[in-house]
């Protein structure tokens, strides 16, 4: 595979999920979808497509397996535990 992607991205790294941040939306209100490929968390618009922002692949097809951002908050690693976890100092 030619796509080159970072596996320590989160979701709060997806300029479109800073954007709906910006402009007010909360967390419940937020769709991500992971992505099967890097294990990234992208925002889903709940429109008709959905990609991933870290390697591009097209997530249309799991639109029915989407969290919202309060969900990932919830499970997800703060990110110094992610940095540790990778063996980084965070």
């Amino acid at each position: 595979m030619s796509e080159r992607y970072d596996k320590y991205k989160r979701a709060e790294d997806d300029p479109n999920v800073l954007a709906a941040l910006r402009e007010g939306r909360q967390s419940y209100d937020i769709s991500l979808i992971e992505c099967p490929v890097c294990g990234t968390y992208s925002y889903y618009n709940e429109g008709s497509h959905a990609g991933c922002f870290s390697c591009g692949k097209d997530l249309s097809d799991l639109t029915d397996e989407a969290v919202t951002l309060w969900d990932y908050w919830e499970y997800e690693p703060y990110p110094c535990d992610d940095a540790r976890r990778a063996g980084r100092e965070g």
